[in-house]
């Protein structure tokens, strides 16, 4: 089975109310998505994850993680909002929740009572949205935060309390963000520190230093986590061989690669493919 392509997409602050439909590509953007399923059930795959939403959930991450549907319920029904990560920033939400999105992981609220308010919600965004009214739009990004905050205080134990980060001036957040779409774009190619920091017109000291102090992790230790997530995903749901996974991830060898994937995965690229009973092959 050949490796999965993954496109990348730009949506900014958008949303729709949509039937769940089976997709063959993997698909990643600079967004920050809530989703919110309306009715029935969806499972997607995030990178290596298979991840299950059941109706009534809300779901907060990062859309630069490679994400699919590969599997739901008929008659799923979905609402999404996506709200660039910069204006996110300026929230000056918990610095854990903001170090978790960017790692990958998934903020989730339970369904319940809260679910009709959700879905409430989010057919008033949709409505606010369509109208083109810029007042409208700011309405949405106010309860866009509120609902941030209040998911956030309700999962307290699982989204880590954490302090607020320092404050974002927008342009600050702006370049912020544009590292982390670099990067998230261009981990599979030769990357340095010196070349993101280019890119958004930086010193790479200064750089380094922001991005650090808004994610609590360096440029470089995200730069590995997206090439290692991607390998991840090769090796379940491909039967390329291990060393033309490791190229593909962005990996400048195949010995660099062993070592930085079983130090993240506790486990050598080979035993973690046999580790996944999904895993279409054996071939090495």
């Amino acid at each position: 089975m050949p490796a999965a392509p993954d496109r990348f997409l730009t949506f900014g602050l958008a949303s729709r109310h949509v039937r769940a439909e089976r997709r063959a590509v993997f698909h990643r953007h600079n967004e920050v998505e809530l989703l919110f399923v309306d009715r029935g059930a969806i499972t997607h795959l995030f990178d290596a994850r298979r991840v299950t939403f059941s109706a009534g959930e809300l779901a907060v991450f990062w859309g630069a993680v490679p994400h699919l549907p590969v599997a739901f319920r008929p008659g799923t029904q979905l609402d999404w909002l996506t709200v660039p990560l910069a204006w996110v920033l300026q929230w000056q939400l918990p610095a854990t929740f903001t170090a978790a999105l960017l790692q990958g992981r998934i903020v989730r609220g339970v369904g319940g009572p809260g679910a009709a308010a959700d879905r409430a919600l989010f057919a008033r965004w949709h409505a606010d949205l369509r109208s083109g009214r810029a007042d409208r739009h700011h309405l949405v990004l106010l309860e866009c935060e509120a609902r941030l905050r209040r998911l956030l205080l309700d999962g307290r134990a699982a989204a880590g309390a954490g302090g607020a980060p320092d404050f974002l001036p927008p342009a600050a957040a702006g370049k912020v963000e544009a590292m982390a779409a670099h990067v998230a774009r261009h981990y599979a190619e030769p990357l340095s520190v010196d070349d993101i920091a280019r890119a958004v017109g930086l010193h790479p000291d200064y750089a380094g230093a922001v991005f650090r102090r808004t994610f609590g992790l360096t440029l470089l230790d995200y730069l590995t986590a997206l090439r290692v997530s991607h390998a991840q995903r090769l090796l379940m749901t491909t039967n390329e061989k291990i060393l033309h996974i490791a190229f593909a991830a962005g990996f400048g060898s195949a010995s660099r690669f062993y070592a930085v994937f079983t130090r993240a995965c506790g486990l050598t690229p080979r035993a973690y493919r046999r580790s996944r009973p999904t895993a279409p092959g054996r071939r090495r």
